[in-house]
Order: C-alpha cells, then sequence, then structure tokens
C-alpha cells in the first residue's frame, strides 16, 4: 500500500527550498509524467551547466525528501536507469487536482479553523474575479499569490 502525501509537510518544504519549488512547479507544468529523474531536476535547477558533487547530492536529496513525504519511490541509478523519483498515485492526483486546491470536505474543514474574506475584483467591464482569501493574510502569502496569478498567462 501506497504512503499517502504528508500534505501539510509538502507545503512546508515548498516553502522553505526554491529548489523543490522549482521541481514542483516543473511536475505540475508536466503532469503526465510518472517519473522525474536526477538529470532531469538537474536542469530544471542549474539549467545546461556541469554541476558537481555536492550539487548532485542536494538534487538526490530533493528525491528523498519528496519520496519521504509521500510523493513517491525513490531509486538509486543502476547501470543504464537514472536515479528517480517514480511519482505515487496519490502524487499524480494531487497534480491533477492542482498545487494547492482541496476537496470540497476539506475547504469547509479548513474554513471553521480560518477566518476568511472574499474578494471581488472587476478584471475587466464583462468579467468579475472573486477570492476567498484568509483575513490574516501576509506580505509573503499575498507575494506567492501574486506569483501563481503571473504564471496564468
Amino acid at each position: 500500500m501506497q504512503k499517502e502525501i504528508d500534505l501539510e509537510h509538502l507545503n512546508l518544504v515548498r516553502d522553505r527550498s526554491d529548489s523543490i519549488r522549482k521541481v514542483l512547479d516543473h511536475l505540475d507544468s508536466n503532469k503526465w509524467v510518472d517519473q522525474i529523474t536526477i538529470d532531469e531536476i538537474n536542469n530544471i535547477i542549474y539549467g545546461d551547466r556541469e554541476i558537481d558533487g555536492r550539487e548532485r547530492q542536494e538534487n538526490v536529496e530533493i528525491i528523498k525528501t519528496l519520496a519521504s513525504i509521500g510523493c513517491g519511490t525513490y531509486y538509486r541509478g543502476r547501470g543504464t536507469l537514472h536515479t528517480r523519483l517514480e511519482l505515487s498515485q496519490s502524487m499524480k492526483e494531487y497534480l491533477w487536482k492542482g498545487q494547492g486546491k482541496t476537496s470540497s470536505n476539506e475547504i469547509t474543514q479548513s474554513k471553521e479553523k480560518i477566518k476568511t474574506k472574499r474578494h471581488t475584483f472587476w478584471l475587466r467591464d464583462d468579467f468579475c474575479v472573486e477570492i476567498d482569501l484568509p483575513q490574516d493574510i501576509n506580505h509573503d502569502e499575498a507575494s506567492r499569490l501574486a506569483k501563481f496569478v503571473e504564471i496564468l498567462i
């Protein structure tokens, strides 16, 4: 039986690690993949440049971290097979639902804990956007939300 994703831990590491955030953004943009290799992670983080052993080991740690919180299974490379993370079914479902989105039941439960305020924004004359945000939203959270909106176009 596969381990469920520890969403609290996943959100924590995403917020604290630019490298993990880049990898998760890549996975979110490529929802159809079943795995991600160490070479792909190296390319996501460092581009085409050569990396040293320390940087490679840091990227292996990214795979191990994601595996430890239920995103998939870590496989150490052997022969022609690359070191990789094979995504768990729960991670694939998480990506297909969209990062940060939850079921309506989870939303109801979280609204009981977090006070929210609905904001309305007229994007253009014929289209209004409504968004529920925590009443105690901070600057960092607002910046993350703004970056998310920027990548939509």
